[in-house]
């Protein structure tokens, strides 16, 4: 499992930056991937409120479109939007995001610990509901128990064909709509990354941990997280990339019982994933 995140003496604050810990972003090399398989994926569009229609979810990544499902080019590497509501006249720049299947393993590389997670489209932005893990025999490498741990799940874009990120910038916006703290909880909160993964042998490159930006305590804060992508880390190929993840931890210090964890159910809303030029 993850090492512990950062310490904060706070109750419902801030914690301080880089505080303890291990970036789970940085440089991997294993050459395993388990994206694909999903227990989210499609929003709830789709039904008509004023008679049949076409419209829906689009396909995401490259072919993600416009109005209604239309075939629109995602142009900005891949992050391609959704289509409207059977007609209605919302349309979702997002693109098509899945929940990364869980796997139990100790790899550093494969860091999704479970995948109760949920989205849900609610044009034009996507509520995300994650149950998280309270597992028995968590002290081995699988399975989890977020208030005695670090825990985390992904979401994955993935493109339908290889697209090439050189010199454009990742941008997320994400706000805590539900904390998902328990009446017992004393403190809590999550690490929110962004990140790429290559098609030439799996390797991951995503923000560093302690980022500011990219940590939420309390109902509807907002983080704003972007990522330059690099073109010169060693083995990551940014003109080849097969998908762009959002990656959300759990906050974990201490020994579970000062300060004390109690988490249940978190809801965000995620109103931008996008990519654009590098400044």
């Amino acid at each position: 499992m993850d090492g512990t995140g950062g310490a904060s003496s706070d109750t419902g604050g801030s914690s301080p930056d880089g505080g303890g810990g291990t970036s789970s972003g940085g440089t991997s090399t294993d050459g395993t991937e388990t994206g694909g398989a999903s227990t989210g994926g499609v929003g709830t569009g789709g039904v008509a409120t004023g008679g049949a229609s076409s419209g829906g979810a689009g396909t995401g990544g490259s072919t993600g479109g416009a109005s209604g499902g239309s075939d629109g080019s995602a142009g900005e590497g891949g992050l391609g939007g959704l289509g409207g509501f059977g007609g209605a006249p919302c349309v979702s720049e997002l693109p098509t995001m899945q929940v990364q299947a869980r796997s139990d393993t100790a790899a550093d590389w494969d860091d999704n610990d479970f995948d109760d997670v949920t989205i849900t489209l609610e044009c034009p932005v996507a509520l995300v509901s994650a149950v998280w893990p309270h597992e028995a025999d968590y002290e081995d490498a699988e399975p989890g128990e977020t208030n005695f741990e670090r825990t985390g799940f992904n979401l994955e874009v993935i493109n339908n064909s290889n697209f090439d990120y050189t010199g454009k910038q990742i941008n997320l916006s994400i706000r805590l709509v539900d904390d998902g703290r328990g009446p017992s909880a004393e403190n809590g909160g999550y690490d929110i990354y962004v990140g790429l993964t290559d098609f030439s042998d799996f390797t991951e490159v995503a923000t560093p941990f302690g980022v500011t930006s990219g940590q939420l305590f309390n109902p509807n804060e907002v983080a704003q997280v972007t990522f330059v992508v690099p073109d010169d880390v060693a083995e990551f190929d940014p003109t080849n990339v097969y998908k762009a993840f959002i990656r959300i931890h759990s906050k974990y210090w201490g020994d579970g019982t000062d300060p004390v964890f109690d988490y249940d159910t978190s809801v965000y809303e995620i109103t931008e994933f996008s990519v654009t030029d590098a400044p």
